[in-house]
This record gives C-alpha cells, structure tokens and sequence, in this order.
C-alpha cells in the first residue's frame, strides 16, 4: 500500500509547493503572513512575505500563471454561472442548489 510522505527540508520542489499553497492561503484564505508562517512549522512571517512575493513574480512573467490568478478569483468571488455550481454538485454527487429565480 502506498502511503504519501511529507518532504521535510528545502528541497526545490517541496519548497515551491509550499510557495504557492502560502500564496493561496493569503490570496484565498486571506490569513495573516504570521497565522501561514505558524502553519507551516514555524516559519518567519518574512520568509512567507517572499514566498509570496515570489509566486506574484513567476504569475507577471509566465503566461500560463495567469489560470492560477483567475482560480484564485473565481475562489474569492464565487463561481462565474449557474453551471459551474452545477458542475460542481455534480462532481461531488451533491444535488443542484436552487436557483433564487
């Protein structure tokens, strides 16, 4: 049985992931810098702040970031129509919420 382990350390890949999931918990979940650092493991609220600064770098000069900027605000604002919630439910095996018609 496979079972997922965390990467510890500052190896390249875990350290990125943990850079987006701390720009998506400022952007998204609107934490405090020090509430993200104290998530994971301690971390200075300025090692957060670079984190996100970082990613915010990466989404200006990559193209194909700007899917992750529009996720984010789609997350923050709601979904764009009616059928995205339906998609959604559907994924889920939820039944459709009513429309306010």
């Amino acid at each position: 049985m496979y079972l997922a382990q965390r990467v510890t350390g500052n190896a390249q890949p875990a350290a990125f992931n943990r850079q987006v999931a701390m720009y998506l918990a400022k952007r998204v979940g609107g934490w405090r810098v020090t509430r993200i650092g104290n998530f994971y493991n301690g971390r200075h609220k300025m090692t957060v702040c670079h984190a996100i600064r970082r990613i915010e770098r990466l989404a200006r000069r990559m193209p194909t970031w700007t899917a992750l900027k529009a996720l984010v605000e789609e997350i923050k604002t709601g979904p764009a129509s009616d059928s995205h919630a339906l998609l959604q439910a559907t994924r889920l095996n939820l039944p459709p919420a009513k429309s306010a018609r």
